[in-house]
């Protein structure tokens, strides 16, 4: 069977002419660059007095880049817009020339990326039509490009570029490739008139007022002693009790898949691993997992590269079926009903009882030593790899990076000391002792993504809810409440799980 090309046949896809129309008529209106200030509601603290990020077509005019080779303005490179920036920075992608050993499936999803799971849970009311969403994905499994024509990169040297250009499409057309792959006519950059769309109703207000309620928990007194589980090798699963109770789940402050709030009750008391599980214990029932590494943001000529692969750190890379069948393992190995905990039962001992969107505050709080959230840290990722004797294999941190070598979302204002996932119990617990429930890595649990009300003896297929969020994670994505789902196959590469024990 002849493969068939994929929709709209061959072009350069180009970000200014198939992305920027998106973001011209779904998020302009908002994303002007101005803070709300009371023009509309926006839940994030930050965008009160701030700036909202602008998401415009006009060409940066203040970016420097300090690594080393790197496409200055001299050099005819890093010409890209403010608003492209600002998307590019919510997706994720492979290191320049990564490690090209083979990936498992979805390493780098749209799905999995910051941009769509944000749009996914109605993002301010954004309504995409389904041919947007195709572009957006399509852009996204291009590794997001800005250019889509070498002209546009190397102007200065454009008699040249044409000519190497045609002669492509020459060796093209002689060895039977259907289309020029290379169109040397297309138009350079352009800066479209911005129309100045209304403002959309950020919430839907009903909605949230709808489904809101207080918060309230009540907590049974009863308590047990820890258990441990020895896995050999000097690798032991403690597990605390978490007591009974009844508590409001879900939230008016966050996403609009938290609501509405609604009554649950924990009938029986748990166990629960007061650390995320380790390579080393998931480990010693698959000897061949591996994490794997997470790639730099600057040259990388093949090498693998930050290794998250540590016996101590918590394992990632792995599915909800390979949690399952830990959890099957170790019922067999202990006797005991061990199980990934529901959704309802990972809130409520996430919050130990508290109201506010994490155990320790509100989403404005220092977490730097409750949680491994997207920080201060996250500048270790910029790097020049041109310094030094051996260049683009030695590591060499930039001092004081700027913000587009330093563009992964995160914090500034707080410094929890880690870039990666770490091992258990560096930082505090929450008050029933469990480790790492906001940040480090997002955690499986076994429920299946449904929408509000629970109903947590539902059985059935579908995508898994993830909960927790990771090192790589803003706060606001690492609440208490705050909800993911990917489908059960997928490895997704900050995600791991820990166990529970029911009576």
């Amino acid at each position: 069977m002849a493969i068939r090309p994929w929709k709209g046949g061959m072009r350069n896809f180009d970000y200014a002419s198939e992305i920027q129309p998106i973001v011209d008529r779904n998020c302009m209106g908002c994303h002007d660059g101005e803070p709300a200030q009371g023009r509309y509601q926006s839940l994030r603290t930050e965008y009160q007095e701030q700036p909202i990020p602008y998401l415009g077509p006009e060409l940066l005019d203040d970016y420097k880049f300090g690594y080393a080779g790197s496409m200055s303005r001299q050099r005819g490179g890093g010409r890209f817009s403010k608003g492209y920036f600002e998307l590019f920075r919510m997706a994720r992608g492979p290191g320049i020339e990564s490690d090209m050993h083979l990936l498992t499936p979805k390493e780098f999803s749209a799905d999995s990326t910051e941009l769509v799971q944000m749009l996914r849970k109605g993002h301010h009311g954004v309504r995409l039509k389904q041919s947007e969403w195709s572009k957006i994905y399509e852009w996204i499994d291009l590794n997001t490009p800005y250019h889509g024509n070498r002209l546009n990169i190397l102007r200065e040297s454009r008699e040249g570029v044409i000519k190497g250009m045609a002669r492509s499409n020459e060796l093209s057309a002689k060895y039977g490739v259907p289309d020029a792959p290379f169109v040397t006519n297309a138009p350079l950059d352009r800066v479209e008139e911005v129309k100045s769309l209304h403002p959309k109703q950020i919430h839907n207000k009903r909605r949230r007022k709808a489904g809101s309620r207080p918060f309230a928990a009540e907590i049974d007194k009863e308590t047990k002693q820890p258990m441990v589980f020895d896995l050999g090798n000097g690798q032991k699963i403690k597990l605390v009790y978490i007591p009974a109770g009844r508590f409001i789940m879900g939230s008016a402050q966050g996403a609009l898949d938290e609501l509405p709030m609604h009554p649950q009750r924990i009938e029986k008391g748990f166990w629960m691993a007061e650390a995320e599980i380790s390579n080393a214990q998931l480990r010693a029932f698959d000897p061949s997992h591996t994490s794997r590494h997470e790639d730099r943001v600057a040259y990388q000529f093949g090498q693998a590269c930050y290794d998250v692969n540590g016996d101590e750190l918590s394992a990632v890379r792995l599915s909800w079926n390979k949690a399952m069948e830990f959890c099957e393992w170790l019922s067999e190995k202990t006797g005991k009903k061990v199980a990934l905990p529901s959704e309802v039962q990972w809130e409520w001992a996430c919050r130990a009882g508290t109201g506010t969107p994490f155990w320790y505050g509100g989403l404005d709080a220092d977490f730097g030593k409750q949680a491994n959230l997207a920080d201060k840290a996250t500048d270790k990722f910029a790097e020049d790899t041109g310094k030094g004797r051996c260049q683009y294999f030695e590591l060499h941190l930039l001092e004081n990076p700027n913000r587009y070598e330093a563009y992964i979302p995160a914090i500034k204002s707080v410094d929890d000391g880690s870039f990666l996932q770490q091992p258990a119990k560096k930082y505090e617990p929450n008050p029933w002792g469990l480790y790492d429930m906001h940040g480090n890595v997002a955690e499986w649990t076994r429920s299946v993504y449904r929408p509000y009300p629970l109903n947590d003896d539902e059985v059935g297929g579908g995508k898994r809810v993830v909960r927790g969020g990771s090192w790589r994670d803003r706060p606001y994505r690492a609440t208490s409440s705050y909800r993911l789902a990917y489908p059960e196959f997928q490895q997704v590469f900050n995600v791991g799980f820990r166990v529970i024990i029911e009576e």
